[in-house]
């Protein structure tokens, strides 16, 4: 058992009862029920190329630039406190402004549409947190649960750079540091660009080739010349368990992305299943961003919970 676990192991009946009590409200009130269609969004490749794209530049730009101006080094041989810091803010600053970036060429690049299609508005802003910690006590206890049963099996021990990282020190400015770019800059990036990029792709993909599959005759010849809809245009088909489809694809993204975890990519790709759900459902980020929050505060703070008494 890792000492993260081993921390909430007093805690066990009551997190049973609330992911009990969680889980019977999601499936009475239909919380994470998905759409029978799922909507077919306006970028692609070339928003996702665009985006991987921006993040390398200007990580290679801010890592050149403070050690041009400001003098810092990045030997990665030898990585003080202060450098892994400074590391951490950088990449940090590079994955939100290429979000930034992409988000602005979205909306006023050749597709010519606003933040709120690709899931950037608060207009539910109260009933997404509340969704979000729904879902949150439901599934949180499962993902760890997961994350515990795998890394008893050999070679699946979990290994995340930053709970290794924190574990190993006690600089404050370390703490601060990978706990911003874990729970605020991470959450962020990664949520638009698996469940709002490429998970919102993947489902434009699956629409097209539903349709060029299914070539539905629309219209009949009637006496009158008139034509005569044999299935009404607002009249969606039920994609079953094809809508699925896109979030596994994603999911599985998501954890090929966190492979250098040890077993952890197991878990991960667990918790990005309701990350997918929620987006799916709501067709906003912040949902997703909340319980991906939650979950990277809680191992944050039971690594720090560890490491004030680390284990003998």
């Amino acid at each position: 058992m890792t000492p993260e676990l081993a921390t909430l192991a007093p805690l066990l009946l009551p997190i049973l009862a609330v992911c009990i009590m969680a889980w019977k409200r999601i499936l009475r009130r239909a919380e994470l029920q998905l759409p029978r269609s799922l909507q077919t969004s306006s970028w692609g490749f070339i928003e996702i190329t665009i985006t991987v794209g921006s993040y390398l530049l200007f990580t290679v730009g801010l890592l050149l630039s403070c050690r041009l101006l400001l003098g810092w080094e990045f030997d990665t041989s030898e990585l003080d406190l202060t450098t892994r810091a400074r590391t951490l803010y950088i990449n940090g600053i590079a994955e939100l402004t290429a979000v930034l970036v992409s988000t602005l060429f979205i909306a006023h690049g050749p597709l010519r549409l606003n933040p709120t299609p690709i899931g950037w508005t608060l207009s539910r802003a109260l009933a997404d947190i509340r969704l979000a910690l729904l879902v949150a006590a439901a599934v949180l206890p499962v993902i760890y649960l997961v994350q515990f049963i795998v890394t008893q099996l050999p070679g699946m021990q979990y290994k995340h750079p930053f709970i290794t990282m924190l574990l190993e020190s006690d600089s404050p400015s370390l703490w601060i540091a990978v706990a911003v770019s874990a729970v605020v800059v991470a959450p962020i990036a990664e949520e638009y660009f698996f469940r709002a990029l490429v998970q919102g792709w993947f489902e434009s993909l699956l629409n097209a080739a539903i349709v060029n599959v299914r070539s539905p005759v629309t219209d009949i010849p009637c006496e009158d010349d008139a034509t005569e809809p044999l299935i009404p245009a607002s009249e969606e088909p039920d994609l079953g368990l094809l809508k699925y489809l896109p979030i596994l694809l994603s999911a599985t993204l998501f954890a090929a992305a966190h492979v250098g975890h040890g077993g952890g990519w197991v878990a991960i790709f667990v918790l990005a299943l309701p990350l997918g759900c929620l987006y799916q459902k709501t067709r906003r980020l912040l949902p997703g961003i909340i319980l991906h929050m939650l979950l990277n505060a809680i191992s944050v703070g039971l690594a720090f919970i560890v490491s004030l008494n680390p284990p003998s």
